[in-house]
């Protein structure tokens, strides 16, 4: 029993004198830590891309009701047609939209065509307009207010 008791005490002695880490323990929490990051690097680059995407619905939302407001105070309208059109380039020219210069890549083509039955249409045929990070957006054609609002991150930029 006397020697039992010896060796449970020595065992003892040197487990509480072990101090530090081992190679072994210190690569696996560096294996752990790096995979912990590169999941969290990656969730981030997304979340912070699809907010730049997000900008980009947002800025033609707000060039859609720029729009609005112009052809409305304006009264762009040929009333011998059923239509008629003006630019983004001039609706900011006209301080109705203000954005930074690099927003819009080409906003002279970017048209409004305001139809007779008080409906107004956005078409940029170009794409390529807006930047999201490495995206460029889409071309669209004729998109009414009510699709402008609703627009979605894949239709502005694709899959």
């Amino acid at each position: 029993m006397i020697v039992e008791e010896n060796e449970s005490c020595s065992i003892k002695k040197l487990i509480a004198d072990e101090t530090g880490l081992t190679l072994m323990e210190l690569l696996g929490t560096l294996v752990v830590l790096t995979i912990i990051a590169g999941i969290g690097v990656t969730t981030i680059g997304k979340v912070i891309q699809h907010n730049k995407e997000d900008v980009g619905i947002s800025n033609v939302q707000q060039a859609m009701n720029a729009a609005l407001i112009f052809q409305t105070i304006t009264k762009v309208r040929d009333t011998d047609k059923n239509q008629s059109s003006f630019t983004l380039k001039e609706v900011i020219e006209a301080g109705y939209l203000e954005v930074p210069i690099t927003t819009w890549e080409r906003p002279d083509k970017v048209y409004f065509i305001w139809r007779k039955n008080g409906s107004l249409l956005m078409t940029d045929e170009v794409g390529k307009q807006l930047k999201a990070g490495m995206k460029r957006s889409l071309p669209f054609e004729k998109l009414s207010t009510n699709q402008i609002y609703k627009l979605s991150r894949e239709q502005l930029w694709g899959p």
